[in-house]
């Protein structure tokens, strides 16, 4: 971009400006990494060609910014989700510092303009030829990782034992019965119902094979003793209601964590599963259990340092029963043992995780979608 530089003396000169950045921290830290552009005034003597300096400026270098990314788990990250669309989050749990942020489909950032112009033009032609938008299903526009709140599914269910510990509904040692179903007036609800009957199954197999009946029937007895709030407050503990503190998202970052007024009771019991009206991005979730394994909710940062300025690690205590938080995390260790994610290997590390599965929508262009989380 060329524009006019007023000189302190008479006259102006043409400037040839720097690059801009355009996207993620590129352009979040864009007046930190241009620096300040000097310049020089000379005097050239039209018959002896001699020049003199009239006055100058100098230069003064943008600062350095280091990433707490690891490029090598980052590209394993990308191959890993690249054929799909999702997204990868690692992040430190005891300092908040984001190791891997992977989002797909993704596209080349000297692109950008081409790939603006080709899915508006997509989106417009979808329109015509259905009537609506699509939304952004396999534009690569959004970062999945941050930017896009999503069901969460059963993901959610720790949040939800440590919500009616809170409420005074929790027993660990409790059995419910399950046959598949969530029973409302007698009548079985069809929706959200169980992969298959677990039987009698405690907090802790509830939690190992990922019981929707156990967790909707502690959910229902949060609203019959008027203690919704406490599930709220719980999932503010743990970062549900706030930015995740990181610098790449900007006032982009979104979520939805609340209840809609006037729901009916058998529809409310859903969100007790992370299947009502609750969204939430991947990277506040991979938040969330960093404080479901620390006890401490850190702030997410994806700048390690900014010249010689390091950043210091943010973290505060989650609001959560301990004996309850050690019980979830025993729990969420036999799960890629002998529960939900058993059949994918995991067993070699030690780990401890909870799978979800969540119905996108039941009309419309999302209708048989389902987001798979690994949490």
């Amino acid at each position: 971009v060329e524009e006019e530089l007023s000189l302190p003396r008479r006259g102006a000169r043409t400037l040839l400006e720097l690059t801009q950045g355009r996207s993620g921290l590129e352009a979040e830290f864009d007046d930190l990494l241009r620096g300040t552009v000097g310049w020089v005034e000379v005097e050239v003597d039209q018959r002896t060609r001699r020049k003199v300096l009239l006055a100058e400026k100098p230069a003064v270098p943008g600062d350095t910014i280091q990433l707490t990314i690891d490029a090598e788990v980052q590209q394993a990250a990308y191959e890993a989700i690249a054929p799909r669309e999702g997204a990868f989050v690692l992040v430190d749990a005891g300092t908040g510092a984001v190791l891997a942020l992977a989002t797909s489909p993704s596209y080349e950032p000297e692109e950008y303009g081409e790939t603006v112009t080709r899915w508006v033009r997509y989106e417009k032609d979808w329109k015509a030829a259905h009537g609506g938008l699509r939304g952004f299903h396999g534009t690569p526009l959004i970062n999945r990782a941050c930017d896009s709140a999503q069901i969460p599914g059963s993901v959610l269910k720790p949040i939800t034992a440590l919500a009616a510990a809170r409420g005074g509904v929790l027993d660990p040692a409790e059995r419910i019965a399950c046959d598949g179903f969530f029973y409302w007036n007698g009548r079985p609800w069809s929706s959200n119902r169980c992969s298959h009957a677990h039987g009698e199954v405690d907090l802790h197999g509830a939690l190992e094979h990922s019981c929707n009946v156990y967790f909707q029937t502690l959910f229902d007895r949060l609203r019959r003793v008027n203690q919704l709030p406490a599930f709220y407050r719980t999932g503010a503990s743990f970062g549900f209601d706030e930015r995740t503190g990181l610098e790449v998202t900007g006032s982009r970052e979104s979520w939805n964590w609340g209840f809609e007024p006037g729901q009916q009771p058998g529809h409310l019991v859903a969100t007790g599963i992370g299947q009502g009206n609750v969204l939430l991005t991947p990277a506040q979730v991979a938040r969330a259990y960093a404080a479901l394994a620390t006890g401490r909710l850190p702030r997410l940062h994806l700048v390690r340092r900014i010249g010689d300025r390091e950043t210091a690690p943010q973290s505060r205590s989650v609001d959560a029963d301990p004996e309850v938080l050690d019980l979830v995390r025993a729990a969420l260790r036999e799960v890629p043992v002998h529960g939900t994610a058993a059949r994918y290997g995991l067993q070699r590390f030690d780990v401890a995780c909870k799978t979800g599965t969540a119905q996108l929508g039941r009309s419309g262009p999302e209708r048989g979608l389902q987001n798979a989380w690994l949490a």
